[in-house]
């Protein structure tokens, strides 16, 4: 799709399992790197620090890593809710966090734990993504 839509850009989109398809890729290699509503779904904690490792190795010094979409846990409670009744709704067959898995939270303040120049965290101002509230992007620029 990407060779059909973007052929100049198509050595520049990769997919993988994460966070171990970051492995293929050198340090120091660009100048931006984003993963986009991925940190939610992966098993553990743990398996995003390793993610966000490897993105802040591939990227340059004075480079930006960016995870977006983000699930606030202080919002944890609201979305959880909110996320149960979209699904009974619109997949009656299926069963929130129990056919589907829920999904992993994050406070704020766990991103402190990188070494890097600083962390931005912002919410998205659009307003028609409804979980503008409960989820977030999060910046973080290597020194």
């Amino acid at each position: 799709m990407v060779q059909q839509l973007a052929p100049a850009y198509v050595n520049n989109f990769h997919t993988g399992v994460l966070p171990h398809a970051l492995c293929q890729f050198a340090d120091n290699s660009f100048d931006v790197v984003v993963s986009n509503s991925v940190a939610a779904y992966l098993p553990s904690h743990d398996d995003v620090q390793s993610m966000i490792l490897h993105m802040l190795r591939m990227v340059r010094s004075g480079g930006t890593v960016i995870v977006a979409d983000v699930c606030d846990e202080a919002s944890k409670q609201e979305n959880e809710q909110k996320m149960e009744a979209h699904w009974r709704e619109s997949h009656s067959n299926l069963r929130y966090g129990i056919d589907l898995p829920r999904y992993l939270y994050f406070d704020k303040t766990w991103f402190k734990q990188f070494d890097v120049r600083s962390i931005e965290i912002r919410h998205s101002n659009v307003e028609a993504y409804w979980r503008r509230t409960d989820r977030y992007i999060v910046y973080l620029t290597k020194p």
